[in-house]
């Protein structure tokens, strides 16, 4: 009764291990790999091990019980084969050779006597655990420490070839159920090891990919901030001369009169004289054309720092920064004289300056327009300011 629970413990203990094999393999372990084919060959003492525990008949259980691994290993042994014509494995043909003999020399010396010069009738399981050693070592020199569950595990296998099953039959089934445990790590390492290779595989393609897509968000961003630029620009300034828009100028006023500590500025009123005749008379694509040359020769008499907008039609302003009105009605004068020298028309201008003209902008605005106007009744292409009368 011992005997019989004992083996059917063993069944049971296959039967879960090899199941728990498969299972990971299939689940775990996509790729065509030699460790792929070794999962999936625990199909066989999963078959094996399930018809002995599910059948009535001894001899069918002591059959699986006494040549269960060595089918196994025959199985294994034929996979490496075939594998290793795909991919060399040398020395996995090696063990699973090595482990085959040692199960034919288990299974043909245990039904004999043993030769009288022989010290112990378990010396060919000794060599075997000595070769196992060797082959250990070998592949922990060449750093293949992820197949030493494998060599144990049927080293072990072939050790256990040479115990009698019924004199020591705890042992044997303690020995054999450790034997495949082992090649089920084996089965469930390599098996995770590949399924963590894929896992940083498609880390390292979502990383590239979240570095794509931040890249192109960037980029997606500096691109609207260029486009919020151009209409702020386009909301800010006179598309034709490229010159602030009369709301923005009353803005950029306000502002530099609201500072706690303003500095003393100065602004330039002007106009173009006769521009109407020129719309007229040579059309409007023309007019556009003197418009942006008066423009230019504006900001090329002024100061980078200064400020040119447009009023609307031909009436210009320039706000001269820190500039005192002296120095406003000379640069005015300059300017006057390079539209005069360098285009077709003319140009009126009054001048006016913060605080002496006014505190606000409207009294500032007043003044300069009014030396604009007194500007076109003495003649046209002169520069005015109250003081010059």
């Amino acid at each position: 009764m011992e005997l019989f629970f004992l083996k059917q413990l063993f069944f049971v203990i296959i039967v879960c291990l090899s199941f728990c094999g498969l299972v990971l393999t299939y689940a775990l372990n996509k790729e065509r790999t030699y460790s792929n084919l070794f999962g999936f060959s625990l199909l066989l003492p999963l078959l094996l091990s399930g018809s002995a525990l599910l059948t009535d008949e001894q001899d069918i259980r002591e059959w699986v019980f006494r040549y269960l691994d060595i089918i196994y290993v025959l199985l294994t042994l034929l996979l490496t084969l075939l594998w290793s014509k795909l991919k060399y494995s040398g020395s996995l043909v090696l063990l699973f050779s090595y482990t085959l003999l040692s199960f034919v020399l288990g299974l043909k010396l245990k039904d004999f006597s043993w030769p009288s010069w022989l010290v112990s009738p378990y010396l060919f399981g000794v060599v075997i655990l000595v070769f196992t050693l060797v082959i250990n070592y070998l592949h922990i020199k060449l750093n293949l420490k992820k197949d030493l569950n494998l060599i144990w595990g049927l080293a072990l296998l072939g050790f256990m070839q040479f115990l009698p099953s019924e004199k020591w039959l705890l042992i044997t089934v303690c020995g054999r159920s450790v034997a495949y445990y082992l090649l089920f790590v084996y089965v469930f390492k390599n098996s995770a090891r590949l399924c963590l290779a894929r896992l940083k595989r498609a880390n390292a393609k979502l990383t590239e990919l979240n570095k794509n897509i931040d890249s192109e968000v960037k980029k997606r961003i500096i691109e609207l901030e260029r486009h919020n630029e151009r209409l702020l620009r386009m909301v800010k300034q006179d598309p034709l001369v490229d010159a602030y828009n009369k709301k923005e100028i009353y803005n950029l006023l306000e502002e530099m009169i609201a500072e706690p500590y303003t500095e003393p500025f100065s602004v330039i009123l002007f106009d173009l004289d006769n521009f109407k005749i020129v719309n007229d008379t040579k059309g409007h694509i023309e007019g556009d054309r003197i418009l942006k040359k008066v423009a230019m020769i504006a900001r090329e008499s002024i100061r980078g720092f200064d400020v040119l907008g447009r009023f609307g039609g031909d009436e210009f302003i320039i706000i001269l920064r820190g500039a005192r009105v002296s120095d406003a009605v000379f640069i005015a004068e300059r300017f006057r004289r390079r539209v005069k020298e360098k285009s077709e028309v003319t140009v009126s201008i009054g001048v006016a300056g913060y605080p002496e003209d006014g505190k606000t902008v409207k009294e500032i605005l007043e003044v300069a327009d009014a030396g604009l106007y007194q500007a076109k009744r003495l003649g046209k292409n002169a520069v005015f300011y109250k003081t010059l009368q």
